[in-house]
């Protein structure tokens, strides 16, 4: 059966035919909760015609692919459809709690500065999928240094940045290696265990790639007892714990700091926004020019999708260019909604588009 005759694109190419009838589904339970959800009345009516929970949702999207971010949640919950949307909804009620639409416009002036000079954790080289490698180092993780709201905006500024580093031929996911050798238990601290747990699994479901845990020490193995049964089997089986010098069995030692036994002298050194940068501006009429397109698209592709949802085999083409579309105005829309970060300014990530 052709491409054509079944309905699925190249997008959808790799989904079964019940997993791409889960992912309609989901859609036709979505839209709905989104545009009668009980919190746009808190949000300050604008002329988009959209409730704010609806904006919200859809700045989620920005310019990756709508169907990305459901099959996220359909994929955490095997496509369980009434599971998938209720964990997606309270997802979306959590953005809406941590206000990470805010987290993300205002960027790293407002993060506590010492975990950004510090380098607790960034980016930097690739795995063997091409994903991300986000680095974290215990010996400069100081639970009294930071609250955990401060910890908080700092995890989901790093997690939303991180998005911006993932291509879209990959997986959509990030590894991470944390490098251990340091800790004690004058580093355990619950809250914010509970918190990165909750990020990998409920808020930000399937984008984790591997987490290599290097050079773990003995008083170690105790806080991961305690730890190791919150997390789901699915996250469990990405946890691999290596020596510092195993690590180069699974990276790339060009993609490897030379501190982990690799090739690449690169050190982390971070670089604040610069007085011109901070002070940059853009007209309001220009912000709300690009807004006002980006939800012309949004709701291009709502109309398309509900008609989709019915006939997927005659409406994929016309949903693909209207996802396109929306990802287009979606970079539109990117500088205007999200602060530039240090990967900016040292080029890994390019500009703003």
């Amino acid at each position: 059966m052709s491409s054509k005759e079944s309905g699925k694109g190249a997008m959808h190419s790799k989904l079964s035919d019940t997993e791409l009838k889960s992912l309609r589904l989901m859609w036709s339970e979505v839209l709905p909760k989104i545009r009668d959800h009980p919190r746009n009345e808190s949000f300050p009516k604008d002329d988009s015609g959209l409730g704010g929970v609806e904006k919200a949702f859809w700045k989620i999207i920005l310019f990756d692919h709508p169907d990305n971010i459901l099959l996220r949640f359909l994929r955490a919950r095997k496509f369980d459809v009434q599971k998938s949307c209720e964990m997606f909804m309270n997802a979306l009620d959590w953005r809406l709690d941590e206000d990470v639409e805010s987290i993300i416009e205002k960027g790293e002036t407002t993060l506590n500065q010492k975990l950004l000079q510090d380098g607790l954790t960034h980016f930097h080289g690739r795995d063997p999928y091409g994903r991300p490698l986000c680095i974290a180092y215990v010996h400069h993780w100081h639970p009294k240094a930071q609250t955990l709201l401060e910890l908080k905006q700092y995890v989901i500024w790093t997690v939303e940045t991180g998005r911006l580093l993932l291509d879209d031929d990959k997986d959509g996911k990030v590894s991470a290696i944390i490098d251990t050798s340091g800790f004690n238990m004058s580093k355990v601290d619950f809250s914010a265990a509970n918190f990165l747990v909750g990020c990998m699994e409920a808020y930000y479901p399937e984008c984790l790639g591997n987490l290599y845990i290097v050079d773990a020490p003995w008083v170690f193995s105790g806080f991961w007892k305690m730890i190791s049964p919150l997390l789901d089997p699915v996250i469990q089986s990405k946890i691999i714990f290596c020596k510092r010098k195993e690590l180069c069995n699974h990276i790339d030692p060009e993609q490897l700091l030379e501190s982990f036994g690799g090739k690449d002298p690169y050190e982390y050194r971070y670089v604040p926004p610069t007085l011109e940068e901070l002070e940059s501006t853009v007209s309001s009429q220009e912000k709300q020019k690009a807004h006002q397109h980006f939800w012309e698209t949004v709701k291009a592709f709502v109309r398309v999708t509900e008609k989709w949802i019915k006939d997927p085999v005659t409406l994929d083409q016309e949903r693909q260019n209207a996802a396109q579309q929306l990802r287009e105005a979606g970079h539109e829309l990117q500088p205007f909604i999200r602060a530039s970060t240090f990967y900016h300014r040292t080029g890994e990530i390019q500009e703003c588009k």
